[in-house]
């Protein structure tokens, strides 16, 4: 990935290869109820306790046979199948030999020795021609039809939720489903996200309107999201765009954030400039090599000439986004949102599919 100009990379890629250069790195574990897990972050891959479903059932009332039995079956010569009776029940299971079936009803267990080693199929009593205890196939039947097998969604063992994932709501349903009611999980404290807006026509929507002026809805826009994707917004305010003025104003929010964003219509340069500076500040006594690896702490995405500039300062993100409310939310999406579920430690696949088609 180094080979490559971080100026040419795609949009997945950027994101990649700078997440990949914000460390994470916590031992810090709880076990705590999946009544409470929505939204955290699984610390250690939980495995399925049993097959899924957990026995093979009929999904239709019908009859159950060996489907192979029906290979030569045609409605000139249908083929002949003795009705043994109803299903037994799970303690009674019995063999099912070739041209034999029994009647079943949707949900019945399938009480059937070495079930899963055989290629049986329910035909739906709907349509189908049973008299005297004899049932009349007139066409072949496929194995597997309006049965759900045992298994057949995951087998016991099988990963269901990996390490690094948040939990979801549909996530609790499968857990419960498999009597698992608690879980390991990451055990660390929401990113502190500074924000502020770069913009010598702008004013906070508190303000009386002014002409020539225009409300920042970043104000509340940005914080808004960092708050749904988990973290902790802190709104630092609107500076004039001049590195004398922006640079201490990143540097105090480095102190003790977790990443900051900047929003505001200002060159690219500039914004490398701003991070490339604040990289190298300590290190005028470092060797060249250092030196160099931290003026190149800022990589740009480019779509149809809109940039997001994205700095790395110490190991901590800065991301730098248009301030036109949707193009920042665009970039939220695209780089912001993966950042902070990085810092939470969830494991982030890919860029997400909803902010490429904004």
């Amino acid at each position: 990935m180094d080979t490559k100009d971080p100026k040419d990379l795609e949009a997945k890629e950027a994101l990649k290869w700078f997440l990949q250069r914000i460390p994470f790195e916590t031992t810090a574990i709880e076990e705590i109820s999946i009544e409470n897990a929505v939204g955290r972050v699984v610390a250690e891959e939980v495995t399925a306790t049993m097959d899924d479903p957990p026995y093979s059932t009929a999904t239709a009332d019908g009859y159950v046979l060996l489907s192979p039995g029906t290979a030569l079956a045609s409605p000139t010569k249908p083929v002949t199948f003795k009705i043994m009776g109803n299903i037994p029940p799970p303690s009674q299971a019995m063999e099912l030999p070739a041209g034999q079936t029994f009647t079943v009803k949707a949900g019945n267990y399938m009480a059937i020795k070495r079930f899963l080693e055989g290629y049986y199929t329910v035909l739906q009593k709907e349509g189908a021609f049973a008299e005297n205890n004899q049932l009349r196939v007139p066409c072949r039947l496929e194995k597997g039809v309006n049965l759900s097998l045992q298994g057949s969604v995951r087998k016991a063992g099988n990963i269901i939720v990996g390490k690094g994932h948040k939990i979801q709501t549909r996530d609790i349903f499968m857990l419960a489903n498999q009597g698992i009611l608690s879980i390991k999980v990451v055990n660390v404290s929401p990113p502190k996200v500074v924000l502020f807006s770069v913009g010598d026509d702008l004013i906070i929507p508190t303000e009386s309107y002014k002409i020539n002026f225009k409300y920042d809805g970043n104000a509340y826009g940005l914080p808004a999201m960092v708050k749904a994707a988990g973290g902790i917004p802190f709104w630092d305010g609107i500076v004039s765009p001049k590195l004398p003025l922006l640079i201490p104003k990143v540097v105090q929010a480095l102190e003790d954030a977790s990443l900051v964003i900047i929003a505001g219509t200002v060159g690219i340069s500039f914004m490398v400039e701003l991070i490339q500076t604040i990289a190298v500040m300590d290190l005028t006594d470092a060797d060249e090599k250092t030196i160099h690896f931290a003026k190149q702490a800022a990589i740009v995405f480019l779509e149809k000439t809109r940039p997001t500039v994205l700095g790395l300062i110490k190991g901590k993100p800065v991301i730098c986004l248009l301030r036109e409310s949707e193009q920042a939310e665009k970039g939220f999406d695209l780089f912001v949102g993966p950042v902070i579920s990085h810092l939470l430690g969830e494991v982030v696949p890919t860029v997400p599919a909803t902010a490429m088609k904004k």
